[in-house]
């Protein structure tokens, strides 16, 4: 049992970084309001949407996404400013002096950070996903050009060995580019169609195929036919080109993702990369609030000349470099050149390794 003032002193530690927390967060989501309306008025205003209209059904699910995606950098400024003013008014001296160790004094900081992370792990697998949808969704009817949407790198299974793929795609007009559609007979390729472009005729729901080439192999022998236009029913249509699965990993929940894993493994019609480094990454990041806390707390506790000032600005400058080295080693993985689950858990590995050296030059 602790004595009451150990429990007390506790809860004051862990709800001094809480507030801290929340009004870093509250503030940035403020700015962020503030930009966002700024820059999509005109929008707005152009479909007579209303306060009401606008806040359930776009700013309800902006605002969590906006504060999920930049936990690491409101935890790390709330834990410094937390322990700068902790170390400001001697009130971690006076914990150490009365037989409080840096790792004692650690906890409480270390239990918001778990509420916090378990909050983001939450967040990133249950709540967001459907969010993002709503919010997408509604960008997509009031606030985007109809033409902006364009699909690239696009893989279909049109049906048991029948793969098609599709270099862009533009839904503005219905138009692809560099197509290939591969036709496959125990394991061998007997027939391929490449086509410059294709548009969707409506009238015939068809497509027009340009500078078409089709080859064909039987009996060792290639055949190769020519045509300038073609019109064909493919077994595909304009819709089976909404977006790259990849591209929208993050609107699956967690049982969605790994369902979508297991089937393109088994089809093997599209790369799963992406989908990995979205499942191992809703992990990593929310554990990361763990590492900064500790890391914020050994820099800003030291008590130096300038105040919170200089521990906030080597709080900033490593938690920009968090976020740059874990977008660098995601894309690596995404492009198959790093193992998805050693890239969502690098960044995590090198800054715990700077946060145990900072651990041991904090006050004893």
């Amino acid at each position: 049992m602790h004595p009451p003032h150990v429990k007390k002193i506790d809860r004051y530690l862990g709800r001094m970084y809480l507030v801290n927390y929340a009004g870093a967060l509250g503030l940035f989501v403020l700015i962020a309001i503030v930009f966002d309306l700024t820059e999509k008025l005109d929008g707005f205003l152009k479909h007579s949407l209303g306060v009401s209209q606008v806040w359930k059904e776009y700013y309800v699910h902006f605002i969590p996404y906006y504060a999920n995606l930049l936990s690491p950098l409101f935890v790390f400024i709330a834990v410094i400013f937390t322990g700068a003013r902790l170390a400001q008014r001697n009130e971690i001296i006076t914990l150490l002096n009365a037989g409080w160790s840096f790792g004692r004094i650690s906890r409480p900081f270390l239990g918001a950070a778990l509420l916090i992370g378990g909050l983001n792990y939450v967040l990133s697998n249950f709540v967001l996903p459907p969010s993002n949808r709503a919010r997408i969704r509604f960008e997509s009817q009031y606030l985007r050009d109809p033409g902006y949407s364009h699909t690239r790198h696009r893989h279909l299974q049109t049906a048991p060995g029948r793969l098609v793929y599709l270099e862009s795609y533009s839904h503005g007009d219905s138009t692809g580019y560099r197509l290939a559609m591969d036709r496959f007979v125990g394991g061998q390729l007997i027939n391929r169609l490449s086509a410059e472009r294709l548009v969707w005729k409506t009238s015939c729901q068809c497509w027009m195929l340009t500078q078409v080439t089709q080859k064909s192999w039987k009996n060792q022998q290639m055949k190769v036919s020519q045509f300038d236009t073609l019109f064909r029913k493919t077994g595909f249509k304009p819709e089976d080109f909404g977006t790259s699965l990849a591209a929208d990993a993050f609107l699956l929940d967690r049982h969605e993702l790994l369902a979508t894993i297991r089937e393109l493994e088994r089809k093997g019609s599209e790369p799963t990369e992406a989908f990995w480094v979205e499942h191992y990454s809703r992990l990593a990041i929310p554990f990361s609030a763990l590492i900064f806390t500790m890391m914020g707390l050994s820099l800003s506790t030291q008590k130096k000349r300038g105040g919170m000032g200089p521990a906030l600005g080597w709080g900033l400058g490593l938690c920009f470099a968090f976020i740059v080295m874990q977008r660098f080693s995601l894309t690596f993985a995404v492009k198959g050149n790093l193992s998805p689950l050693l890239a969502a858990w690098t960044p995590n590995l090198l800054f715990g390794l700077a946060t145990a050296y900072l651990y041991r030059k904090a006050p004893r």
